[in-house]
């Protein structure tokens, strides 16, 4: 049985195995452990954090999906993860699962980056699971590379994520060494504030900017990067238009720098 944590992935491996003739199957996890509380895991305390977090629909995760996931977990007998350490949400969801199973799993880890030549003849690296499409899978035959984790790696991923979960933070990033690390729910904001200017310009192009010059692009989200934005207006450091509408909405607000 195959985890995947995120829907792309899950999609991509999906028509792989498929493809390859393996009929296995593919559990999807779509709770983002790089966000929210962790100590411990509830997935209604979860639930209620995206609510609170997010200000637009994030789709929490329910009951019923996250305890089937879990419990597939915990019942399979020779698991295979798909994952990078690259991208906060799959490491963390590594580290959860790592840590709810006895034995060593079996691992795809696409951290080193799964290059392919693309449709125009130019190469292209994905060093995270979502971006590795279903034709990189097939075509490097990318089932046959999974290997146990050693026990040194099961020890040292339980041990990394009870630190994380004793810190409990908002959040948890990749940093630059390639550490999951803790950190508050301001730590986008820089990043967030390098994009706007002191034109008028839409939440969602800032957003989109933050997104596509973050290292690796391994940001939270739009979801709360736009709660991040509201909450830089409510405090006075941006501008803003159209926040006191019925309805707020990346795509109907603007934001700018304040006037000097």
């Amino acid at each position: 049985m195959h985890f995947v944590f995120g829907m792309s992935g899950a999609g991509s491996l999906l028509m792989a195995l498929q493809r390859l003739g393996l009929r296995e199957p593919v559990r999807c996890c779509t709770d983002e452990l790089n966000l929210g509380p962790i100590r411990p895991y509830d997935v209604r305390r979860r639930a209620a954090f995206y609510e609170d977090a997010m200000l637009i629909p994030h789709h929490p995760p329910t009951d019923r999906e996250t305890t089937r996931f879990w419990r597939s977990v915990e019942t399979a007998a020779e698991p295979v993860v798909w994952m990078s350490r690259r991208r906060a949400q799959e490491y963390a969801g590594f580290c959860e699962l790592v840590s709810r199973r006895d034995d060593l799993p079996f691992v795809v880890d696409v951290s080193e980056g799964i290059t392919r030549i693309s449709a125009v003849g130019t190469p292209y690296t994905a060093s995270v699971f979502a971006q590795v499409s279903d034709d990189a899978i097939v075509e490097q035959d990318l089932p046959r590379t999974a290997r146990r984790i050693t026990v040194a790696e099961r020890d040292a991923t339980r041990a990394l994520w009870a630190r994380l979960r004793d810190e409990d933070a908002p959040l948890r990033v990749v940093d630059a060494d390639g550490r999951l690390v803790s950190v508050p729910e301001t730590h986008f904001d820089p990043a967030i504030r390098s994009h706007v200017t002191e034109p008028w310009r839409s939440s969602a192009w800032v957003i989109a900017e933050t997104i596509d010059n973050y290292p690796g692009h391994d940001t939270p989200g739009d979801c709360w990067l736009f709660a991040r934005i509201v909450s830089l207006v409510d405090d006075g450091v941006l501008e803003g238009e159209g926040f006191d509408a019925d309805v707020v909405s990346m795509q109907a607000t603007r934001v700018r720098l304040p006037p000097r």
